[in-house]
């Protein structure tokens, strides 16, 4: 005897099916155009690279205002790649400001992610809560690395250390890299 779920959770099984696809399509999308930028910028050709990344942010963009939860951790991910883009033209400031963004929008999405509560919701995919943590640690480390590069350049600028240079480097750095190794240590391995 074959039993059918009750018509209710078919339609519910069906609309989750059509949004993981809709996550998995975006996310091929974003990656491909990242994927084009990253070989644009290994060949220096960094208006390519930033087109590319534009437009996948655009492409992002337009998910997060239909509200969706993929397209912030994909806006993330690419803003980081922004923040690559910038830190290899010698912009720090620039660089530092993209990943201070990609940082809010990955906690951001973490946090709705954990709602209440100190676990993530099993109403998430395994897939979309990877991506975000992941776009998280990455966000961190990618914060430290270029508040080195700042305090650096304004070091050198001012021809003297700046008063806050050791707070930064024995403080908040560290403390950045350790909440991105914490916050990794819960990333599935592959």
């Amino acid at each position: 005897k074959i039993v059918q779920k009750p018509w209710h959770e078919r339609v519910e099984t069906d609309m989750a099916s059509g949004k993981q696809k809709a996550e998995d399509n975006l996310f091929a999308v974003v990656e491909k155009l990242v994927q084009t930028a990253t070989l644009a910028n290994h060949r220096r050709n960094l208006r390519t690279a930033s087109n590319c990344l534009r437009r996948a942010y655009a492409i992002c963009t337009k998910q997060v205002e239909s509200g969706s939860l993929a397209g912030r951790v994909c806006r993330a991910t690419v803003t980081l790649q922004l923040c690559a883009l910038s830190s290899r033209a010698g912009q720090h400031a620039e660089a530092l400001e993209e990943a201070l963004k990609a940082v809010l929008e990955a906690e951001e999405v973490w946090s709705a992610m954990h709602g209440m509560t100190s676990e993530v919701s099993s109403s998430w995919s395994p897939n979309l809560v990877s991506r975000a943590l992941a776009a998280l640690v990455q966000a961190k480390h990618c914060v430290a690395i270029e508040l080195e590069y700042n305090l650096a350049e304004k070091t050198k600028a001012l021809g003297q250390e700046v008063p806050e240079a050791d707070m930064i480097r024995e403080q908040m750095i560290p403390s950045l890299h350790r909440e991105a190794f914490a916050l990794a240590r819960r990333l599935p391995s592959s």
